[in-house]
């Protein structure tokens, strides 16, 4: 089993730290947002290179623990490590791992070399989201486009059962909540309300639209600014 230094044990926990700190990831991530494919496209290629993992197998979701429960705990180098998931197209799974498990035909525990170059790639991950972080700072604020988000609404809502404004509320359960702008939708011909939508931004300017549909329950689609009036047209009706 491979053993590593002092050194890599301790930069493993500090970056471990930072995407938990920096990336809002507490703890697991897959690659079923867009964001991470890059990540997990270079891991897939450190892997098979490594040949911890054969041709055909691709990373498909990475469970770490910095050691930490809490941000404000101390960082024990010892205690911190990851596993990743992979599979082929079969769903065959082989596991990767810097932790201290039994090495079997599906866990393998990745060498030091292999481990610092799986870190830089966390490195470079955390730069990108302090980086979107940044340059979300620039872009518009929902409150910004909200009216542009009522013209697309009116634009291809159903006229002739609904109609489509833009209205201060909030959900019973939301409790002391402050109301907050939303496009609601309501039937033409009584005003009985039909749906919401609630806009948001997140701090590294990713756009989401949560639909709210009574008995249906909820929905939340993310776009960016280029295909928002496609997304609204695409639920709208719903």
């Amino acid at each position: 089993m491979n053993v590593y230094s002092d050194d890599i044990k301790k930069r493993q926990a500090y970056v471990l730290a930072s995407i938990n700190d920096n990336c809002g990831i507490h703890g697991f991530f897959d690659d079923c947002e867009g964001k991470f494919k890059p990540f997990f496209k270079a891991i897939t290629d450190i892997l098979r290179v490594a040949k911890c993992i054969p041709f055909g197998y691709s990373v498909s979701s990475m469970w770490f623990n910095d050691s930490r429960l809490c941000s404000y705990d101390e960082i024990i180098p010892s205690r911190a490590y990851f596993d990743i998931s992979s599979h082929d197209s079969n769903y065959n799974e082989r596991n990767v791992t810097s932790g201290d498990y039994l090495v079997t035909h599906s866990w393998v525990k990745v060498s030091e070399k292999t481990l610092s170059a799986i870190l830089d790639e966390c490195d470079k991950l955390v730069a990108d989201f302090k980086r979107m972080r940044e340059e979300a700072k620039n872009t518009p604020s929902v409150n910004d486009i909200m009216e542009t988000l009522l013209k697309y609404a009116q634009k291809y809502v159903d006229g002739s059962l609904y109609s489509v404004s833009l209205e201060k509320g909030k959900l019973n359960l939301e409790g002391d909540v402050e109301s907050y702008d939303c496009l609601v939708v309501r039937y033409k011909d009584n005003m009985e309300y039909h749906s919401s939508i609630k806009f948001s931004k997140n701090d590294i300017g990713e756009y989401f639209a949560k639909q709210r549909v009574p008995l249906c329950g909820e929905s939340t689609s993310s776009f960016k600014l280029e295909d928002a009036e496609e997304t609204i047209k695409n639920i709208i009706n719903f």
